[in-house]
């Protein structure tokens, strides 16, 4: 058999094969028959930051009601009871993290500093062995440049840089006008690898039935 080890992102890997972030990694029996077939590592679904503070407004719409009075509060559920996207996400890490041999790779996708740092922290501490983020951002202010959002991706690796210790990937678009140069700023920043997207998931209409057309799905190359 021929030796196929590599790293990635620092981690030692007996094969180049990185199931990338997929439905999959929802169901722990669907992760366990990847690394039977020989995945040599994992990156597990992705953690939209916009649902984490959704989880949070709900929580304080619901549940925190500082001017009720006291009787009327033995009604109310207990915060503690309320199950989150975040702690369901935590909470997987963690399983996977008792039952694999593998690497885990949580996948995280914001756009804030508070968002990616807070988060961040939190899949540490559940155990990821590293993190693949994806600062997805739509600009949309025609006075920002694009150095400006090079500069904003960059400015939030760095600040996740100084509370965590894993390693850190950047998940990036084709959108980038000089992608080289940019790659080049996010390793000075301490990224440990870049992940391409090869094209972004692009539903069409079609005007004969009238139903969305999905076409095929992205895939990612990942280097380090």
């Amino acid at each position: 058999m021929p030796d196929l080890s590599t790293t990635y992102l620092g981690l030692t890997l007996k094969n180049p094969l990185v199931p990338s972030s997929t439905s999959l990694s929802h169901d722990l029996d669907a992760i366990l028959h990847l690394e039977d077939a020989g995945a040599a590592a994992i990156v597990i679904h992705s953690l939209f930051e916009e649902d984490v503070r959704h989880d949070e407004q709900m929580i304080d719409r619901f549940l925190v009601h500082p001017d009720t009075f006291g009787e009327a509060t033995g009604h109310l559920p207990f915060g503690h009871d309320y199950q989150s996207r975040l702690d369901t996400y935590l909470e997987q890490i963690q399983r996977l993290k008792s039952r694999l041999a593998i690497p885990v790779i949580a996948s995280l996708n914001g756009s804030s500093l508070s968002g990616w740092v807070e988060l961040g922290k939190e899949m540490q501490a559940a155990g990821a062995d590293a993190l693949e983020l994806n600062a997805w951002y739509m600009p949309s202010d025609p006075r920002v440049s694009g150095e400006a959002i090079e500069d904003h991706h960059i400015s939030l690796l760095a600040e996740l840089k100084t509370v965590v210790t894993i390693p850190v990937s950047m998940k990036l678009s084709p959108f980038f006008s000089s992608l080289p140069h940019f790659v080049q700023q996010l390793d000075a920043a301490g990224a440990a690898g870049i992940s391409l997207f090869n094209r972004f998931f692009q539903p069409d209409i079609d005007l004969e039935t009238l139903r969305e057309v999905a076409p095929c799905s992205w895939t990612e190359i990942r280097f380090s």
